[in-house]
């Protein structure tokens, strides 16, 4: 995955702190980086940085700002979510592995996945997204634009 002038950008406007740590205090193998909803901060796992995740890493984290930003929860945003998870559990084409389905996890996580899918065309639950969560896809790019406006 290439840089992402977009995502780079929204870190810069938003003045949200980017920090490299060596460590996480809980610390999941899985994580490459964290954002801090209280501090409004992003940490980055330094093995992430020096690897080919940094890029898809900290555009997911950014994405998390859109969702935890936002002053008032999107009711829309969220009910729809809710009904297509909900249809999407019960197929019979569900998909069982890690990160082609982590957008399922909640509705924080589908945002940050469906912002690196926005702003870089590739993401690794992209089929999942826009197979079974068409219209919580159009929402959350009404989100985005409306917060990059």
């Amino acid at each position: 995955m290439n840089s992402n002038p977009k995502a780079l950008f929204r870190l810069a406007s938003k003045n949200i702190p980017l920090i490299i740590k060596d460590q996480f205090s809980n610390y999941d193998e899985r994580t490459g980086g964290t954002y801090h909803l209280i501090d409004k901060k992003i940490e980055i796992y330094s093995e992430v940085v020096r690897s080919e995740e940094l890029n898809a890493t900290l555009t997911h984290e950014i994405g998390h700002t859109y969702y935890n930003n936002t002053t008032t929860k999107n009711e829309t945003l969220e009910k729809s979510f809710e009904e297509e998870l909900s249809t999407w559990e019960q197929s019979n084409e569900k998909i069982n592995s890690g990160n082609e389905v982590y957008c399922t996890t909640d509705i924080d996580e589908f945002v940050a996945e469906a912002y690196i899918l926005l702003t870089s065309g590739e993401s690794p639950s992209a089929y999942t997204i826009c197979k079974h969560f068409p219209k919580t896809f159009a929402l959350v790019k009404e989100l985005i634009d409306s917060e990059d406006k």
